[in-house]
């Protein structure tokens, strides 16, 4: 959601962008005016959609809903369950210990329809919380090849990393990490011994000390318009070292992006004194552009 401040509190900024929930309703009576549009604006698209739902049905129309009620017995109106429930409450219909309700006739065998044997189709149920069952592409079986390892470890690696401001921050961010449960035993002391490596590479330690200003991963706007996003960025007394992290090969594009990030930073005002890829594979390897 956009809203408006004062520009005085905002480096000139007139309007920022905040994630939409219910305590923006507390910040200024214009944020509950558009938080509340906002709202309004979602119910009329659920009941379009709802609307789209009821109206298409040629012969029959099925729905399945769920008795999702209140410890009171009450039904939820903010559900589309709640809705069905509130209509037959108010055709008198409504008895809790009633599964199906039917309306009207269902006519078989309409004229041009002709009836087939029907067939079952078999299929098996998996449910998503078994320990034997795991996204593959965050599963160290996809490591021994070039693409997933790039992929999948860097992609982690990318999310660690824009964790960490300093060295101390390591633990929290794979605690962060640990508690999602997709990683095995051996992975997670891998990753932490890789993280570490990186975190106290001779050459990469002082960027990662505390008394600098970090960006991680912070979007750069430019003058005309290109959102980029730099992986890191330390600044202190006004230069700026840039650090892109990159897993598998190399690649000249690579530096070409680095570029972009340091013209963009020049051009705020700030002199560039590092451009560093780091590639993490088997070993660590800092190249200063």
């Amino acid at each position: 959601m956009w809203i408006p401040f004062e520009s005085t509190s905002f480096n000139g900024f007139e309007e920022v962008l905040i994630t939409k929930k219910q305590e923006v309703i507390h910040y200024s009576p214009e944020a509950e005016t558009i938080y509340n549009e906002e709202q309004h604006k979602l119910e009329l698209d659920a009941f379009n959609v709802l609307y789209v739902a009821l109206t298409r049905a040629i012969n029959a129309l099925f729905i399945i809903t769920k008795k999702d009620l209140t410890k009171s017995g009450d039904h939820k109106l903010n559900f589309y369950s709640g809705l069905f429930i509130h209509f037959l409450k108010e055709k008198g219909l409504w008895n809790e210990t009633m599964d199906r309700y039917s309306f009207g006739v269902l006519k078989t065998n309409l004229k041009g329809q002709t009836s087939d044997n029907s067939q079952t189709v078999p299929y098996q149920y998996s449910f998503k919380d078994r320990p034997s069952f795991r996204i593959l592409a965050k599963s160290g079986v996809l490591w021994d090849t070039d693409r997933e390892d790039a992929l999948i470890k860097g992609n982690r690696i990318h999310f660690i990393m824009g964790l960490i401001d300093t060295e101390k921050d390591i633990e929290s961010a794979m605690e962060l990490v640990i508690r999602s449960g997709d990683l095995a035993s051996d992975e997670i002391e891998l990753l932490k011994n890789k993280i570490h490596t990186i975190v106290k590479h001779p050459k990469l330690a002082p960027y990662y000390q505390e008394g600098c200003e970090i960006k991680n991963e912070k979007d750069i706007i430019t003058e005309n318009g290109k959102i980029l996003r730099p992986d890191r960025i330390v600044i202190q007394n006004s230069k700026a070292t840039i650090i892109d992290y990159k897993t598998g090969k190399r690649n000249t594009k690579y530096k070409e992006q680095l570029y972009s990030y340091a013209d963009a930073l020049e051009a705020m005002g700030y002199s560039i004194e590092n451009k560093i890829i780091i590639y993490i594979n088997e070993t660590v390897i800092p190249e200063f552009i």
